[in-house]
């Protein structure tokens, strides 16, 4: 548990990112990370994946039907081919799935915070940036005076 600053208040707190008036606070096993309020540049929400495992995965498939519709023509027998394309063609769909990621990521120009949002909605997301923005706004506001 991080300790507060004198006049924090936490507004937002889940597993892994706390936010409160004066800053982000991000923990996980392999690290603890803080930005200030007032030097968060952007906050955006980042979808990732490697699109070259499907399209690699397509073509092994088609190479195997392909092989499997002129298999009286190979060494090997049309089904013995279809296995053999048909595996790299699974396991690179496979690494698809596993591979992509939604992210939210909160910049300053010192450090980024980026937060795995598995299993969160879109409408959640969008409401912690928004609480992200609102908070930032007053603390600059604060700040001002």
């Amino acid at each position: 548990m991080r300790t507060l600053l004198p006049n924090e208040e936490e507004l937002l707190k889940n597993s892994k990112l706390t936010l409160t008036n004066i800053r982000v606070l991000y923990s996980d096993q392999n690290k603890n990370k803080s930005i200030m309020l007032e030097h968060i540049t952007s906050i955006e929400n980042e979808y990732k994946s490697y699109n070259f495992l499907l399209v690699l995965a397509g073509l092994f498939g088609i190479g195997g039907f392909l092989t499997l519709l002129n298999s009286n023509k190979h060494f090997m027998g049309g089904f013995e081919l279809l296995i053999l394309f048909m595996i790299p063609a699974l396991i690179s769909a496979f690494l698809y799935y596993i591979t992509k990621k939604n992210l939210l990521i909160i910049r300053s120009p010192s450090s980024n915070i980026s937060i795995k949002t598995i299993g969160t909605t879109k409408e959640e997301l969008l409401s912690v940036m928004d609480k992200i923005e609102m908070a930032k706004n007053k603390r600059l506001i604060e700040l001002k005076q």
